[in-house]
């Protein structure tokens, strides 16, 4: 190992051939188990895509509209909707700093100025099937938040990183009110979008005494900062940071418990307790819902296939790698492998997926099945009538 320009780092491995087949050879149990996990993986999503989406049909069929402001016994049990701004009874307070905020969560954020490390790795696959690896890497000082551990650096000498003395911190609302009734944490926890919260020079002053170390404290850009220059930061210096959920109008879908909210359970296996900024109609809350498990269902599913592909690469590594032999030949037979990947993996992710429909959906399914088959029956009718026209075109022409 070397030391480059700009504070990087080179290091050069050499594999063999033999080194290079027995790694992919231990890769193809991998790929075994990836191919036959995955397809679980993508029969489970179509079911959890079909149970939301009816747990999700079910309750927009079963909600009743109500008013925040009371109470009524004849809605114990069933499945509300109503709006209102949360009434939050006490600050959320950061003893370390005395910061303050009247909302559903404040969050302390502990950035330390530290080493971070990036590497690239460039392979040359050499003539007997050998492989030579060269991997860059470069050392920056960040703000990161955490810790990043230098010890597992290529290059830790010059490049250690202490422990920070203060550590990233959560604060959150327990209850808040509703109207008359009681938002708790299960709730509350569903309003995301935090913002940055900007901390006030007199918060600052009143926390210097507190703060853990020599060094002096500034005020930068609504953050506390633990620096001798802040202009130039060395490494261990801390920033301090604060985020808050804020409160506000909200609207909620919820089973009425008491003067509570809680998830309704339904028929069809799902529990619903959805949440939205704002006024918002049932009908517009669940429509967000409903699009949201389309898109999880859709991420699920290019997981799956992704994986599968990834499984099937593995499977065939040892092909590719006992054609490096001959570098060029490794290259192609790599390529056809790629090509035969992406097939086997398309090819064996669409049944699986088509037999959950058929499993979960059986109607849909069916449908769907019976509107292909019609077009390719077309599609073939009307080249075969292409096909006899042309034939007769060319009997009359001769």
């Amino acid at each position: 190992m070397r030391p480059m320009a700009n504070d990087s780092f080179r290091t050069v491995t050499n594999r063999s051939w033999i080194s290079r087949l027995a790694n992919s050879v231990a890769g193809v149990g991998l790929g075994l188990i990836a191919v036959l996990a995955l397809p679980m993986l993508l029969f489970w999503n179509e079911g959890r895509a079909v149970q939301t989406a009816r747990s999700l049909a079910e309750g927009a069929g079963l909600v009743v509209a109500i008013s925040a402001d009371r109470v009524e016994p004849g809605n114990e049990g069933k499945l509300v909707h109503l709006s209102g701004p949360l009434a939050i009874a006490a600050d959320l307070v950061d003893d370390l700093t005395g910061m303050r905020a009247n909302a559903v969560s404040l969050t302390r954020t502990v950035e330390m100025y530290q080493w971070v490390e990036k590497c690239t790795s460039e392979s040359r696959t050499k003539l007997g099937g050998g492989e030579e690896t060269v991997t860059t890497c470069t050392y920056s000082r960040e703000w990161r938040e955490g810790h990043v551990s230098s010890s597992s650096f290529r290059q830790p000498s010059g490049h250690q990183n202490p422990d920070p003395s203060l550590q990233s911190q959560r604060f959150d609302t327990e209850t808040a009110g509703l109207g008359a009734f009681t938002a708790d944490r299960a709730l509350l926890s569903k309003l995301g979008d935090d913002a940055p919260l900007a901390v006030e020079r007199s918060v600052l002053e009143a926390a210097k005494s507190k703060l853990p170390g020599a060094k002096p404290a500034e005020l930068i850009e609504g953050r506390i900062m633990l620096s001798r220059n802040p202009l130039d930061p060395s490494v261990s210096d801390l920033r301090i940071g604060y985020r808050s959920v804020p409160g506000g109008e909200i609207s909620a879908v919820a089973q009425q418990v008491g003067t509570g909210l809680a998830a309704y359970q339904t028929a069809a296996g799902d529990t619903l307790l959805l949440v939205a900024r704002g006024r918002q109609a049932a009908s517009a809350i669940f429509a967000k819902a409903a699009a949201d498990n389309e898109v999880l269902t859709w991420i699920l599913r290019a997981v799956g296939l992704g994986g599968l592909f990834i499984g099937f690469l593995l499977l065939l590594g040892p092909i590719g790698v006992l054609a490096d032999v001959l570098p060029p030949v490794g290259a192609l037979i790599r390529l056809g492998t790629g090509v035969a990947a992406s097939i086997l993996a398309l090819a064996l992710g669409g049944v699986v997926i088509g037999v959950a429909w058929l499993f979960y959906r059986p109607l849909l399914a069916l449908a769907i099945l019976a509107a292909t088959s019609a077009s390719v029956w077309v599609v073939w009718q009307w080249g075969r009538r292409r096909k006899e026209a042309a034939i007769a075109a060319h009997a009359k022409a001769t």
